[in-house]
């Protein structure tokens, strides 16, 4: 008889877990938000910035290449 009682017990207080109460959806539909809000700010970052990142890159390349005797691009 106690054993009945230990189990309905802890069946009870695993009910007022969240996850058993739905929660777990909102969650991944939480997650999908904001990997989709992270990719949109990359995706602007890249198009805004783009074009000066990459001729900041290609301008420090070619001083690295100099600096070191050899010519760019060849």
């Amino acid at each position: 008889m106690n054993r009945h009682l230990i189990v309905r017990d802890h069946v009870e207080s695993t009910n007022d877990h969240p996850a058993a109460s739905g929660d777990r959806g909102a969650s991944l539909v939480e997650y999908v938000l904001l990997v989709g809000l992270i990719f949109l700010v990359c995706l602007a970052s890249v198009t805004v910035f783009g074009d000066g990142v990459s001729g900041s890159v290609d301008k420090s390349a070619s001083r690295v290449v100099t600096a070191g005797g050899q010519n760019y691009g060849g």
